[in-house]
């Protein structure tokens, strides 16, 4: 059962909305930090509400050029990375619902996820998620496009993050209102997220939650559990097959606070 849905006259913001918002409230605050660099190299790279929107913008322009309408699915099939929540936030700006998939799933566990969400587009992290993709195509036939965070692919269907981003970039030179036309559009019952439910073994029926359920929340709870993060005020996100870190992410984008993304991490449902 989708949470939140019901009633006619609700006029409570978006989870795009809020982000819209929040980079002109705190244009220069940080919002997520992550790590970059060679492995024994990393040094944590600082990324500011502005610079977060001047990214899902033209990612989620890429999305409407690949002919994502309002109401599709995206899927995201990655471990935890900063590349995962501008995905989820470009989806969520083109009128898309976001698809948690376990990074750890069996190419037949990951076709019947996709399969049943009916997802046009998929994010994945690397080849070898792509490969496990390829496997099952016959069973994923709603996917039109393959979306390479690292790497590249050779098959016309997987395009790179960078060729997504560029591809938005020229989309919105053209149409400079094509994503803030979704964000005002996209109303409040509008299904947001996908997540795999919690601690199932085997099929379960997913956990699907709307804008409005996610906004209500965040909006609700300031969270204070948990450790700070390496900066004053940043909190470690979860991996994001998890609803306690889109709530979290809710939170943030009503509360303005940032978040330290652990790159790499497992993410398993639950």
């Amino acid at each position: 059962m989708d949470q939140g849905e019901g009633g006619t006259a609700d006029v409570s913001p978006t989870l795009a909305r809020l982000l819209w918002e929040r980079s002109e409230a705190q244009p220069d605050d940080v919002a997520y930090r992550h790590l970059v660099g060679a492995p024994g190299r990393e040094a944590w790279q600082d990324v500011t509400w502005s610079e977060v929107r001047a990214l899902v913008e033209p990612l989620a322009a890429g999305l409407v050029g690949l002919g994502v309408e309002p109401g599709d699915r995206v899927a995201v099939l990655s471990r935890i990375r900063v590349d995962w929540v501008l995905a989820h936030l470009a989806g969520l700006c083109a009128g898309a619902a976001t698809v948690a998939v376990p990074p750890d799933s069996a190419p037949e566990d990951l076709a019947r996820v996709v399969h049943d969400a009916g997802a046009v587009v998929v994010v994945a992290e690397d080849v070898e998620q792509v490969d496990k993709l390829r496997r099952v195509r016959g069973d994923i036939r709603s996917v039109r496009k393959v979306v390479l965070f690292d790497g590249q692919y050779p098959d016309r269907r997987v395009m790179t993050w960078e060729e997504l981003l560029g591809a938005g970039e020229e989309l919105l030179a053209d149409d400079p209102a094509a994503v803030v036309s979704r964000v005002e559009a996209l109303p409040p019952a509008a299904l947001a997220t996908v997540l795999p439910a919690a601690g199932a073994e085997g099929p379960a029926e997913p956990v699907r939650v709307t804008h409005r359920a996610w906004v209500h929340e965040g909006l609700a709870d300031l969270p204070t559990g948990g450790p700070p993060g390496p900066g004053d005020g940043l909190r470690p996100l979860p991996p994001l097959t998890r609803s306690g870190s889109h709530a979290l992410l809710a939170s943030q984008l009503a509360h303005g606070f940032g978040a330290q993304v652990e790159a790499g991490r497992d993410a398993p449902a639950g």
